[in-house]
């Protein structure tokens, strides 16, 4: 691929219409070859693998996986021409749509090319894209030109030298060796490192740095609620050359063939453990989702505990126009190096690398899965300089993209240091100053958003224009805890005073009387201030047990005499455990009712099964269901005890199915405990309760038939028994749940899909890309092992009384063979809901879905409005970034929703 030709060149030879339509196969396939010719490999023969349908245009497709050779590269070329021409490209490797379904690290990517082409075809003006006219105008076109040659492949010290294999690592071992084990009720489970750590540590091992970490760390582990610790000063020395640059998935060096060693394994380790430790990890098993944190966690651990440059920051797409963030990649990847980056979508989430840079904003990437589906790719499916309206243009994450900025080295020479444990300031010309004013008040609790005050003199006869940071030291201890840093530059004259305001997270630090101090930048790094920015005392609020539920109860709709289970998303939002009865009452009535346990900040959902003679009494109409527990307390959603709706309706026959339904996700359960979603390891040895999420565009009533199959592509079960047929109701952009069980005597293959079909009077519609993969293993996987099955593991063991993997599912009253789970549950809110949103814990941005255009209004917890927004009909992407963390209600015509801001 070496002839590259200038847009006017290709102009003058364009010959196409200037009407945009629906791409063809065979025309796909010939701006495929148009793409390829003139690479070494050209004359390869190609083959298209996959093509994804569109279901409301009969007979075309979205986009086309077209091979070529054997293992000689792929393209993805877009379904419509109003879009850019290529989505994704590689010049080695295979692609189609089961190895895409079995990567979570790309299925995401891919859903949402799928939706940004159903969006253009229906909001972009009808006429071609450039790209699609430069492309199909000539038969000798080549791949946009690299500006930037993928950087993990080269070495940093001489870009123009490759190394002897890119550097591409993974999750599991050696990248866990360090990863904690969780051992509950005796059962083991091993966590891998995480792609955040993955992704960080990549990054580092192209700078080769540091020689070794330093300081201090702790927080509390999420997922079990153990105070996790770090002293960096009494960890040895890191081996960058002991590293191997490429590990595959079973652990050989890319290299030579061969097993890593013993001692390149604890290199490896260790320093995935530093890291995933320093960005606060909360560890899981790879079965029930992994490990996870928040990228913005990163650069006060990489400047602090590795030495990275203080200018670092952790930047969100949002803040820029596309403009300056495009100018910032290639910024960051010409003077700085790899990008850590990522990307958050309705279909999922993920933190990978970004390596280079090519011309038309095509960017080279690392997923983070051993070098697994590496390609160049566009993370904006719409071409850049439209006019393409809320949503429009937002690429194949959404803007829930971010990115470290940046990143580099504190120094470019190793110095080796020996850290000591308590550094002492230096005084810096360029930045001195005295604190004239300490933190005030001294109490704080273990919430957040704690507010502090305080203020700082400038002493020096220079201005400063750089960031703050607050940190506090516990009485007894030596080491500094983080605490949070000013958002943005402060200016201080020089003998001016400045009051700083800080708002730290409390909420992981222990009880107990700290130090607090200031620290400010110089010359790139974080220097502290001599004195003490105050004391404070950390204590918790005493507020007993407090049974509340975390989101709006969907409406359940059931018929006379037909028992339904009604599942309630709740907190223990109280510093007590709770431990007693707990009702579910329709009009007043106990319908279901159990003695449930739930612990101090525990989260859990409550499983009620009506299947009671009070239920059964109930006459056909319409009830309001509350709840409540211990002493008559009332579970409260928001500031209401109304928690959702019960329609009880006559018997009748269900109807013709008209309108789509669609497949969004599925969650799986056995013996009552959530194990995992899409790719998730189910055991053979329990029944398997399945939830199926579900969406539809235009509304949809009628019948809908779920099932499991092992064959890919298939449209009914592999047996009756693993088959459900369910009669739903759906309003437009509507989306809700069902639920069925499959026996486990009939969980007889190791690979099976989950999916939808439903007929429209005229066909069955099938949408086998939506179908959700899991697997079924003898072997249980998710409940842990009795023994260490990780050859010299060294990951802490932590031993905990129920793993919170996911909520706690607890079953409540009695739960009888005739009782099907989800026989008809939450799926009836669909029948009255015109608006819904997603996703409903958020820290960038939410999406409403309307049938119709309005206004929304969102509201704090407190009653306040904080913003009014203009819908459009369907979906409306929403940024929440600048929100405070806390509950948030929108109110949309007469619905209310809720989220909550991270």
């Amino acid at each position: 691929m070496k002839k590259h030709f200038s847009f006017l060149t290709l102009l003058l030879g364009m010959s196409v219409t200037t009407v945009a339509a629906p791409i063809q196969p065979q025309k796909a396939k010939q701006l495929a070859e148009n793409f390829f010719k003139g690479s070494k490999n050209g004359g390869a023969k190609l083959k298209m693998s996959y093509q994804a349908p569109d279901e409301t245009k009969s007979g075309n497709s979205l986009y086309y996986i077209i091979n070529r050779g054997d293992n000689q590269g792929f393209v993805v070329v877009s379904g419509d021409t109003r879009t850019r021409a290529i989505l994704a490209y590689s010049d080695k490797g295979y692609l189609n749509e089961e190895a895409i379904h079995e990567n979570p690290s790309i299925h995401g990517m891919f859903i949402e090319f799928a939706e940004q082409i159903e969006w253009a075809q229906q909001n972009i003006e009808d006429k071609p894209s450039e790209s699609y006219k430069l492309l199909a105008a000539r038969n000798d076109f080549k791949e946009p030109r690299h500006l930037i040659e993928p950087l993990l492949v080269v070495e940093k010290s001489n870009r123009n030298v490759n190394r002897a294999t890119p550097i591409s690592w993974g999750q599991d071992w050696p990248f866990n060796l360090y990863s904690p084990n969780i051992v509950d009720n005796g059962r083991r489970y091993k966590t891998v490192s995480g792609c955040v750590a993955t992704g960080i540590a990549t990054v580092m091992r192209w700078h080769a740095w540091p020689a070794r970490p330093q300081g201090y760390t702790s927080y509390t582990w999420e997922s079990t609620g153990k105070r996790m610790a770090i002293n960096y000063d009494e960890q040895p020395a890191y081996d960058w050359n002991n590293m191997p640059e490429g590990v595959d998935a079973y652990g050989r060096d890319n290299r030579t063939g061969r097993e890593i060693t013993e001692a390149q394994a604890d290199n490896i380790g260790r320093l995935l453990r530093d890291v995933g430790y320093g960005v606060k990890m909360d560890f899981g098993p790879a079965q029930t989702g992994g490990s996870g944190t928040f990228l913005t966690y990163a650069p006060a651990t990489l400047v602090n505990n590795f030495n990275y440059d203080g200018r670092l920051r952790c930047i969100s797409r949002q803040n820029f126009s596309d403009a300056a963030w495009w100018a910032g990649i290639q910024d960051e990847l010409t003077n700085y190096g790899p990008i850590v980056y990522a990307g958050y979508s309705r279909g999922g989430g993920h933190c990978f690398v970004v390596d280079g840079l090519a011309e038309n904003r095509y960017v080279h990437v690392d997923w983070g899965w051993n070098y697994s589906s590496n390609c160049w790719t566009s993370i904006d499916v719409l071409e850049p300089g439209g006019d393409h309206g809320i949503g429009g243009g937002i690429g194949a994450f959404n803007r829930g993209h971010q990115m470290l900025r940046y990143l580099k080295p504190d120094g470019e020479v190793n110095p080796n240091p020996q850290p000591e444990p308590k550094p002492q300031p230096t005084p810096d010309t360029k930045g001195v100053f005295s604190i004239v004013k300490t933190v005030s008040p001294a109490q704080f609790y273990q919430e957040a958003d704690q507010r502090m005050t305080v203020s700082v003199k400038n002493i020096s006869n220079v201005t400063y224009n750089s960031y703050f940071k607050l940190s506090a030291v516990k009485q007894g201890s030596s080491y500094a805890t983080n605490l949070t840093t000013t958002p943005q530059k402060v200016y201080v004259g020089s003998g001016s005073t400045k009051e700083l305001s800080f708002y730290a997270d409390l909420r992981n630090l222990e009880k107990g009387n700290y130090d607090l101090r200031i620290s400010y930048v110089s010359n790139g790094k974080w220097t502290e201030m001599e004195q003490s920015a105050g004391r404070m005392t950390i204590s918790s609020r005493s507020t007993g047990a407090k049974v509340v539920a975390t989101s709006a109860l969907p409406t359940v709709t059931t018929f006379v005499g037909e028992a339904v289970r009604i599942e309630v998303p709740v907190m223990n939002a109280g510093d007590a455990d709770f431990n007693g009865t707990i009702e579910m009452r329709a009009n007043g009535t106990v319908i279901s009712g159990g003695e449930v346990t739930l612990n101090a900040e525990e989260r859990a959902t409550l499983a009620f099964s009506t299947n009671t003679r009070n239920f059964q009494s109930l006459k056909a109409g319409t009830y309001n269901l509350t709840i409540t527990y211990g002493n008559g307390q009332s579970v409260t959603y928001g500031n209401s005890a109304n928690l959702g709706t019960l329609i009880i309706k006559s018997k009748q026959q269900p109807a013709t199915a008209t309108g789509d339904v669609r497949l969004n996700s599925a969650f799986f359960y056995q013996n009552g405990q959530y194990v995992g979603s899409k790719y998730s390891t189910v055991s053979k040895n329990a029944d398997l309760t399945i939830r199926a999420y579900l969406y539809s565009s235009n509304g949809f009533k009628g019948a809908v038939k779920l099932f499991i199959t092992d064959s890919y592509g298939k449209t009914s079960g592999s047996s009756a028994a693993h088959e459900s047929v369910k009669n739903i109701q759906m309003d437009k952009y509507g989306s809700g749940y069902v639920e069925f069980t499959v026996k486990q005597s009939e969980l007889t293959s190791s690979r099976y899909y989950v999916n939808l079909v439903y007929n429209d009077g005229k066909k069955d519609i099938c949408r086998t890309w939506d179908g959700v993969a899991f697997y079924v293993s003898a072997y249980d996987s998710y409940y842990g092992t009795t023994t260490n099955t990780y050859p010299g593991d060294k990951g802490t063991v932590v031993n905990v009384n129920g793993a919170k993997f996911g909520d706690k599912y607890i079953a409540v009253g009695a739960n009888n063979d005739n009782l099907v789970a989800g026989e008809t549950n939450g799926i009836g809110t669909i029948a009255v809901q015109s608006a819904s949103l997603y996703p409903t814990v958020a820290s960038e941005t939410i999406t409403i879905a309307t049938a119709e255009a309005g206004m929304a209004n969102i509201f704090s917890a407190a009653g306040a409005k904080v913003a009014e927004i203009s819908l459009k009909e369907g979906n409306n992407t929403i940024a929440v970034s600048q929100f405070t963390p806390g509950v948030y209600f929108v109110k949309v015509a007469n619905k209310t929703l809720k989220f909550v801001k991270k």
